[in-house]
């Protein structure tokens, strides 16, 4: 049986699962759970905030199910902060695009023919000349399908803990600040995804529910339905 691959592009939907203290959902995926090393170090960098020192946590403890996958740019940007230096400020988005467009990075997963997910939270996600095999999904799209299969009883319960948290420190006032993230292009291939970062607050947004469509969660429904 074919299983699915889900790559994580971006801090957007870890982020979230935290602060719903609900990082367990994507084992509940039960599929491999490919990382962008920049992605990780960014989620990590400073384990002196819970965010950071919970999510190395969880991802260092769970190899597999997850694969941190190493680019060239984010192999540099680490050496950099090793000798002391820093490296550049888009060095995480660059190593993305890396990964998005090189032969031994997302590529080789879509080559063998076996589904592929991206779990993204970015608003305006576009796609063009997509393999058959490669799909899109969103957070919410991903709740919804696990409530779907009864994974969880309610997807909106966890939605509502992501934008209005009830753990002290899972409110804004305890996150550390990150750069705000600019509207960019990633060149993927053929497959051009353009997209700005969707903050966790607009994740319990109108837009944002009714862009979680039937497709998405009917995919991670199937498969993880498939796994129990």
């Amino acid at each position: 049986m074919k299983r699915c691959t889900v790559i994580i592009p971006d801090t957007g939907p870890f982020n979230s699962l935290w602060v719903a203290d609900r990082l367990d959902l994507l084992l509940a995926l039960d599929m491999r759970l490919v990382v962008v090393d920049a992605v990780y170090d960014e989620l990590t960098s400073d384990t002196s905030y819970p965010k950071d020192k919970d999510v190395k946590a969880f991802i260092d403890g769970h190899q597999p199910p997850f694969v941190i996958e190493n680019t060239d740019i984010g192999s540099e940007a680490r050496a950099k902060r090793k000798a002391g230096g820093r490296p550049k400020k888009n060095a995480g988005e660059l190593a993305i695009v890396d990964f998005m467009t090189s032969d031994d990075g997302m590529s080789k997963y879509v080559a063998t023919g076996e589904p592929v997910a991206i779990l993204f939270e970015d608003a305006g996600v576009r796609v063009f000349n997509k393999p058959p095999n490669l799909h899109l999904l969103s957070t919410v799209g991903m709740l919804r399908g696990l409530e779907r299969v009864g994974i969880i009883d309610s997807a909106d319960k966890i939605i509502h803990e992501m934008t209005h948290p009830s753990k002290p420190d899972r409110r804004p006032a305890n996150a550390r600040v990150y750069r705000s993230a600019r509207r960019r292009r990633r060149t993927c291939g053929d497959w051009k995804l353009l997209g700005a970062r969707q903050s966790v607050r607009r994740l319990g947004s109108r837009a944002a529910l009714q862009s979680a469509d039937q497709s998405q969660s009917s995919a991670v429904a199937a498969d993880a339905d498939s796994a129990r």
